[in-house]
């Protein structure tokens, strides 16, 4: 069968099972039997002063580097034990860390590593439902919730400070244990059942607390990052061909949408962009459709760890124009705001990149480049 390889990059956030089964003429079978996907690359062993494995030719490891997964193809070998290897990546920095650990494949060590990883996907991040994910307790405490490194982590905002805890964790039939209990008000939490319904996780093995990691619209720690918004940034772009690839599904469907509806009544809607300050001071929203510029006119607020767009005018004239921009209009100028988050850098540049995310559905998050 092969070589079942954990592959886990993106600084931990990201795990995939693949199959690499190594053929002649120095070619290599690899497979990731969750994604149905299979591919041939090339493949380079040298023995110098450590091992180095690299798969030198295009394929599905190569385009998670594209895909800014912070993954790579390129390793070296760490360390063996117990008859598995374990390889860390020797990419550049934009590369970022990722490793490889390999064992002899069997069709038993292959069903085990892909319910495990069935399982992990369901405690990892997922956009589509929410950017947030909180465990929150029936005492009414919030604790932000992730799933990096095969490590569950829990943060609470404590007046100007964040409590931190970590813990590694097993996992049993539809569970999750902590092997370190979390400890609130003296009592302990250690188990999480998953709701497939919900896709959220209820505590089943506490000293009487009840609640749950849930996909919420708010976190429990704001994001710092709507600070810098109209004061040390001032110039924030969208563009499909970039934008939409960080981008939310549910943004990249909504946006589309409005494209094609606009399209139908003879209109291109192209891209748009967030600026304040223009002339000194207008705070505008441009909207390129039919190669030209329009402009929505707003005052921000910031409010509760969020900013908020409040529409006081625009340029448009044409009555079939505005109805059919409404949707945008309507998602973008509601009260409720947007949460901010710093999204890292855009591509190999020194521009920076920002996530809109909507505070009144969670799953809308919106990719903008730093301009200027």
């Amino acid at each position: 069968m092969g070589w079942l390889t954990t592959y886990t990059c993106d600084e931990g956030a990201r795990e995939l099972v693949l199959v690499i089964k190594f053929i002649d003429d120095n070619r290599a079978e690899i497979s990731a039997p969750g994604y149905d996907m299979k591919q041939e690359s090339g493949y380079v062993l040298n023995y110098t002063q450590q091992v180095d494995l690299v798969f030198d030719t295009h394929s599905f490891l190569a385009l998670l580097v594209d895909l800014k997964w912070k993954a790579d193809f390129r390793w070296e070998l760490d360390k063996q034990e117990d008859g598995q290897y374990f390889f860390k990546s020797v990419g550049g920095q934009s590369e970022g860390e990722s490793e490889l650990n390999m064992v002899k494949a069997t069709p038993e060590k292959l069903q085990l590593a892909m319910e495990i990883q069935a399982f992990k996907a369901k405690m990892r991040a997922n956009d589509n439902i929410s950017y947030f994910r909180v465990l929150e307790l029936n005492s009414g405490e919030r604790y932000d919730y992730s799933f990096i490194d095969n490590k569950v982590i829990f943060e609470k905002p404590i007046e100007e400070s964040v409590i931190r805890f970590e813990s590694e964790i097993t996992i049993k039939d539809n569970s999750f244990v902590l092997t370190t209990p979390l400890l609130v008000d003296g009592k302990s939490i250690s188990e999480f059942e998953y709701d497939e319904a919900t896709g959220n996780f209820k505590i089943i093995n506490s000293d009487d607390v009840e609640g749950g990691i849930n996909f919420v619209n708010s976190p429990a720690i704001y994001p710092q990052a709507y600070m810098e918004i109209g004061t040390n940034v001032t110039d924030l772009r969208f563009y499909p061909w970039h934008s939409s690839d960080s981008s939310s599904e549910n943004f990249q469907s909504f946006f589309t949408n409005t494209q094609e509806s606009l399209a139908a009544s003879g209109y291109e809607f192209e891209s748009f962009r967030i600026q304040w300050g223009y002339a000194g001071k207008y705070n505008l929203v441009w909207a390129t459709i039919d190669g030209e510029d329009e402009y929505f006119m707003f005052d921000m607020v910031q409010k509760d760890g969020k900013i908020i767009f409040e529409l006081t005018g625009y340029s448009i004239e044409d009555e079939n124009l505005i109805n059919g921009l409404m949707p945008f209009i309507n998602f973008f100028f509601y009260e409720e705001g947007f949460y901010v988050k710093f999204n890292g850098n855009f591509k190999q540049y020194s521009n920076l990149t920002y996530l809109l995310i909507s505070a009144k559905n969670a799953s809308f998050g919106i990719n903008f480049i730093e301009w200027g």
